[in-house]
């Protein structure tokens, strides 16, 4: 079994609620314009911490697989196999459920478009399609770190460039969509890198305190953009970048004093499933909120309800049929 690294549980502990918490944001103003009876102000600072969550993830992925050598063609067929192949088994299977529920009307034609990552079937399962790409590149894209270092650190400058700079700029230009899929999909390789950095550092109480600053700064700056101008906010956006970095780093920080694990190594284990799993839930709080008026307080419920069920589901499923929960939800 390999041995869990407790900081990193923790990232996606907060990463996994923080992804539900966008997805109780993106139902409840999807069924309920007046969002949920909760201030304008109060749901522009729910976006953005609820956008703080695939960044989060993404810098653990970078944690993990960029310190791979990946060194001959077997060590990358063995990636493909044991690291790429079950979390595409995994994923398909939830692919044909939410297919099979939301897709209206049903056929097989569009069933494959969707098994084959052209279209899909529900807004978040576009993660998959990084996932895909990403884990067929970091061998290559480490290898190249590995032997052309500068090269590497070019390829992050025009990436950075591409994405962040200039997302900022359009934003600046007045823009109310300044990303677009193909672009952004690019910015998660600088999320990567960044985690990977800043797992190797050493802790420092001069660091934690600019974490803190930095996040602190973005995350009102950021606040103040939206509420001046209310743009899409995507993982492109630089300021958004600022704050989950720093937050990466805080949780590092933190998470090496000693508290309990347990839970939060759970949900860290289930992420991946959780991820795939909780729009389930995320319909029935859609009828929820179309069918009863319902106030600021209930809309944090909702988000406590998703995970807490979510979690209660898989680890039964694991507790009685352990085989089917390991393909289903990667547990």
């Amino acid at each position: 079994m390999k041995q869990r690294i407790y900081w990193i549980d923790v990232v996606k502990f907060v990463a996994v609620v923080f992804v539900i918490l966008a997805h109780v944001v993106w139902v409840t103003e999807q069924s309920n314009h007046d969002g949920c009876g909760l201030p304008a102000n109060l749901m522009t600072i729910n976006r953005i911490i609820a956008s703080l969550g695939v960044p989060l993830f993404m810098m653990v992925s970078g944690t993990l697989l960029m310190k791979k050598g990946f060194e001959t063609k077997a060590d990358i067929m063995a990636f493909y196999r044991h690291g790429l192949f079950p979390l595409v088994v995994t994923a398909e299977i939830w692919i044909v459920v939410y297919c099979l529920i939301a897709l209206q009307p049903f056929t097989f034609r569009e069933l494959i478009l969707n098994m084959v990552l052209v279209h899909k079937p529900e807004v978040h399962l576009w993660y998959v399609r990084v996932i895909v790409i990403y884990y067929l590149l970091i061998p290559f894209l480490n290898r190249l770190r590995i032997n052309g270092k500068w090269l590497f650190v070019v390829l992050l400058a025009l990436v950075a460039t591409f994405t962040f700079a200039y997302n900022a700029w359009l934003i600046y230009d007045g823009n109310l969509c300044p990303t677009t899929p193909n672009r952004s999909y690019f910015c998660y390789l600088i999320y990567m890198a960044t985690g990977f950095v800043l797992a190797r550092q050493k802790l420092s109480l001069k660091r934690l305190c600019a974490a803190v600053i930095l996040l602190l700064f973005g995350g009102a700056v950021l606040f103040l953009t939206l509420s001046r101008t209310d743009y899409f906010l995507w993982y492109d956006n630089p300021l958004l970048a600022v704050m989950a970095i720093s937050l990466f780093y805080i949780i590092r920080f933190v998470s090496s004093c000693k508290m309990e694990k347990c839970v939060v190594s759970e949900v860290s284990k289930m992420s991946y499933g959780i991820y795939l799993s909780h729009f389930l839930l995320i319909y029935v709080v859609g009828m929820i909120v179309k069918a009863c008026s319902l106030n600021g307080i209930s809309f944090y419920l909702a988000l406590l309800a998703v995970l807490m069920f979510d979690f209660i589901l898989i680890w039964g499923v694991k507790k009685y049929a352990p085989k089917v929960c390991k393909v289903v939800f990667r547990y």
